[in-house]
């Protein structure tokens, strides 16, 4: 299964602005208008946010909310531009931290970056613990000319956002499934011409599942659509010994997991001690010609053959004589 890994999320994402020379409180003002609708101006004298303390002089502030679908660590970014080395700094409230977004002196001037870390320094990463739900952002403008255009929050802590984010910012809200092989066990013995595979694939979220897959040594064999997720594997066509079992499942959103298990096929093991020799060919006498057997009684043909111990029955063994598990 691919690694039980990776979740996506939707982000708040703010406009740009048309007009690239002016202060800030224009900036925040046309991206709290496009995204929420609404937007809130205070005095110079007011704390702009919880998080933050009030700037000596007023670039102006805009007030936002967000919704992440699930907890998880995210990582903030921020896309924004400054017209000096001197002039190079916003502050980003999220919930009850406040950060000091500070471009770096090397920072192209009046140029759109994405920046996810404080002061100036990129080891100093705004990231945060979140749980599921509306999260409280805030910006406020500290320096004359620092503009602020996108804001995002990302679950993908190894994502990079360029130009407008899009690359990081695929709306996706389910964790990924979890699949399980619940038979055969690990080392198990499987036979005959119908072998059951039992598995559950369940959906996280609220996601759904789309379809689980069984693959015998990475190669697919047979897809379903319905749970439950179970297969039939005919073993007759495969050499006795160890082969990879794997159940793989997606889920609406193309998340996948995987369960893998390695079995033994053995075909003519009728008495189950893990190997194929004189126990087994008695056991096949002794139900010679035996109608409706099972395959404990010698029938390793089953359906794809005669219900009877027959001479088919017989090759089988024959041709599997002196394996040991």
């Amino acid at each position: 299964m691919p690694n039980k890994s990776q979740a996506r999320q939707p982000q708040p994402k703010l406009s740009r602005t048309n007009s690239l020379s002016r202060s800030v409180l224009i900036v925040v003002l046309i991206i709290a208008v496009s995204i929420i609708g609404s937007y809130s101006l205070r005095s110079p004298h007011k704390v702009y946010a919880d998080a933050c303390q009030a700037p000596a002089t007023n670039f102006g502030t805009d007030n936002l909310t967000a919704t992440v679908p699930t907890p998880d660590n995210y990582t903030v970014w921020l896309k924004m531009q400054i017209p000096s080395s001197t002039s190079n700094s916003i502050l980003l409230s999220l919930n009850s931290t406040c950060y000091t977004v500070t471009a770096q002196v090397s920072t192209p001037l009046d140029t759109w970056v994405w920046v996810n870390y404080s002061n100036g320094d990129p080891s100093d990463v705004m990231s945060q613990s979140l749980t599921a739900g509306s999260q409280t952002l805030a910006l406020i403008g500290i320096d004359t000319g620092v503009e602020a255009d996108s804001i995002l929050l990302l679950a993908d802590n190894t994502c990079v956002p360029t130009g407008d984010g899009t690359n990081c910012a695929t709306s996706q809200t389910n964790p990924e499934p979890s699949v399980t092989i619940n038979s055969p066990v690990a080392n198990g013995e499987i036979f005959g011409s119908s072998a059951t595979i039992d598995s559950t694939a369940t959906p996280n979220n609220g996601g759904s599942i789309v379809n689980a897959s069984l693959s015998v040594n990475s190669s697919v064999i047979d897809t379903s659509t319905t749970s439950p997720y179970n297969f039939s594997l005919n073993t007759l066509g495969y050499t006795d010994g160890p082969i990879n079992l794997t159940v793989s499942t997606t889920d609406n959103e193309s998340n996948t997991d995987t369960d893998s298990v390695q079995v033994y096929i053995s075909n003519g093991d009728l008495d189950g001690d893990g190997t194929i020799n004189i126990g087994d060919l008695a056991i096949m006498a002794a139900n010679w010609g035996s109608a409706n057997a099972s395959y404990g009684q010698g029938n390793i043909t089953g359906a794809s053959g005669s219900d009877t111990v027959s001479i088919a029955d017989l090759a089988i063994l024959a041709a599997n004589w002196g394996w040991v598990k």
